[in-house]
């Protein structure tokens, strides 16, 4: 079994995955048809991880939401940038 020495707060894995299907599905909205498969891809990353007891899901949530809040600024900067 997978022994871990290393605790970590936010990971990376859960952290680009969302920030990935957050980039797509904010800049595109509902006419984006795979939704779904960003979603699906994103959640199937993270729980990969879980699966194989490599973080601990306090440490995916954190990922997650540094993700989603790294996505939403970089998606108002090029918003901004673009009018």
């Amino acid at each position: 079994m997978f022994r871990r020495e290393v605790v970590c707060l936010v990971t990376g894995h859960s952290a680009t995955s969302v920030v990935i299907t957050a980039y797509f599905i904010s800049l595109r909205g509902n006419q984006f048809t795979l939704i779904y498969v960003f979603i699906l891809w994103s959640l199937l990353f993270m729980f990969s991880r879980l699966y194989f007891v490599a973080h601990y899901p306090s440490e995916k949530l954190s990922g997650a939401i540094a993700g989603f809040l790294v996505a939403k600024l970089f998606v108002s900067i090029i918003k901004k940038r673009l009018r």
